[in-house]
């Protein structure tokens, strides 16, 4: 499902999405050789790499991001309605996505509010993730900015976070269950 020069992410099948970026080096009949996002060359037996779910960057068509909102439950339906065609004309606008579909999602009305979620395909290539993470940025940019203009409150955006990403370029020091799959390097 790759080849050399390929942008992969690679996740343990039936795991939580612990994707782990990486750049494919060679391919040999054994092993795999990747670069990882921090720029550490890593071997994976390819016995392993069948038991491992592999999203090839390269080859994917458009990306789909979703963007969720949560929208105070008391909003009046005039205000929802000029909110979704506000996102509606943002994103047919923008050079950056081609469509949206936007729907109410579920409604916690203990909580006080109901969330929105905002399916859009990205024109940019699934392998340019920083545009593509900043596209998304400058989505929730605009639904903040239009809420606040419209008087709607702008409870919270759901973004999902990992606090421990980032924090080691040593793959086998990762907190997932890909860990095992990388065998350990000495020392500098």
């Amino acid at each position: 499902p790759y080849d050399i020069g390929d942008r992969v992410a690679i996740a343990l099948e039936g795991h939580p999405p612990s994707l782990l970026p990486c750049l494919i080096k060679d391919v040999f009949l054994m092993r795999t050789h990747f670069y990882s996002a921090n720029g550490d060359l890593m071997m994976v037996a390819n016995s392993s790499l069948r038991k491992m779910a592999i999203t090839n960057f390269s080859r994917s068509g458009p990306l789909t991001i979703m963007v969720e909102l949560m929208v105070p439950a008391t909003a009046p339906t005039a205000k929802l309605t000029e909110l979704l065609d506000a996102i509606g004309s943002y994103v047919k606008d923008s050079d950056e996505w081609s469509a949206a579909d936007i729907q109410f999602f579920s409604v916690h009305t203990n909580e006080g509010y109901m969330m929105l979620r905002i399916w859009a395909p990205c024109r940019y290539k699934a392998e340019d993730l920083p545009q593509i993470m900043d596209a998304k940025s400058r989505m929730l940019l605009f639904c903040h900015s239009y809420m606040q203009s419209a008087g709607i409150e702008f409870i919270q955006p759901i973004m999902p976070i990992r606090p421990d990403m980032g924090k080691t370029a040593d793959p086998t020091a990762l907190s997932s269950p890909l860990a095992g799959f990388f065998p350990s390097r000495p020392g500098p």
